[in-house]
């Protein structure tokens, strides 16, 4: 749904695909938004570790279960209000 002018309707977020032989399928997405169209809370690294999906913005991380997306837990920064002093080159 895109609109035209200066207001555009996006998603933000991880999306997490299935691979095999014969298919890519997307098996979920997780976003760390707290409001529609928010710039300011995007994914800005996923990395997994063993059986555990993380990802990570500027104000939290959640850990994910790798096979199912369930959410184990997540963890946000204090001074969200705040500028984040996060620099990724």
């Amino acid at each position: 749904n895109k609109q035209f002018g200066n207001n555009w309707d996006y998603w933000q977020g991880a999306m997490v695909f299935s691979i095999d032989l014969d298919s890519i399928k997307l098996k979920s997405t997780i976003s760390h938004s707290v409001t529609k169209n928010s710039f300011v809370d995007e994914v800005r690294r996923s990395l997994y570790i063993n059986s555990v999906l993380y990802t990570i913005s500027n104000y939290k991380i959640i850990a994910s279960e790798l096979s199912n997306l369930e959410k184990i837990m997540s963890i946000e920064f204090e001074n969200i209000n705040e500028k984040p002093e996060v620099y990724i080159k």
